[in-house]
């Protein structure tokens, strides 16, 4: 069986004018997206994030903004091992490009 799935991309933004440095943010997050280092809040694999918004909800400053990149995305995938990962993708990919080929040339009838 295959498996695949996908997330928008991350991306995560720290006013740090505003942040007290408090740590509730760390604390809460289940990944482990963010350190502070020195005097500094920090994001670290940002790819691991799953968009959850713990930091947000703990942030007494009101100083994280988290949302997913609408024009990113990670996509994983998973085979049964019958056939290689990059055969598969590629096949996928061939697929989705004659599935959009074939709407282009419906749209284009209907003008």
């Amino acid at each position: 069986m295959n498996a695949i799935g996908y997330k928008y991309y991350p991306n995560i933004e720290i006013d740090t004018e505003k942040c007290d440095l408090g740590g509730a943010c760390v604390r809460s997050c289940p990944k482990n997206i963010l350190k502070i280092e020195g005097k500094k809040l920090l994001v670290q694999n940002i790819e691991d994030c799953t968009l959850c918004m713990s930091c947000v909800e703990v942030c007494e400053a009101n100083c994280i903004k988290v949302r997913g990149e609408d024009s990113r995305i990670l996509l994983s995938f998973e085979t049964d091992g019958a056939l290689p990962s990059k055969e598969v993708l590629t096949y996928a990919l061939k697929n989705l490009e004659g599935t959009f080929n074939d709407l282009k040339n419906k749209i284009e009838k209907l003008k």
